[in-house]
């Protein structure tokens, strides 16, 4: 039994996962880069809880939201990654 794969066939859909999956590798790199600034801002937060001047409703959100999207990258590399190969 011999496998035999079409390369001229399998190009156009190598070209479009590629694709597909270049977009989501460039959110995560971003992320990834900006990853200092929401460290900092997620610790500014922190030091405002318990301030009575400076505490608010919103830091918790914020806070959540944070972390969700410093967990963003790693998702986005499994899910490129997946998309590609």
């Amino acid at each position: 039994m011999k496998i035999t794969v079409n390369w001229e066939k399998a190009w156009p859909a190598v070209f479009i996962a590629f694709l597909a999956g270049l977009p989501l590798l460039l959110i995560a790199g971003l992320i990834h880069w900006r990853l200092g600034w929401l460290k900092a801002y997620q610790q500014k937060l922190a030091s405002a809880v318990g301030s009575l001047r400076n505490d608010s409703q919103l830091n918790t959100p914020k806070a959540i939201l944070i972390d969700l999207i410093r967990a963003l990258p790693v998702c986005l590399i499994i899910l490129a990654v997946g998309l590609i190969l």
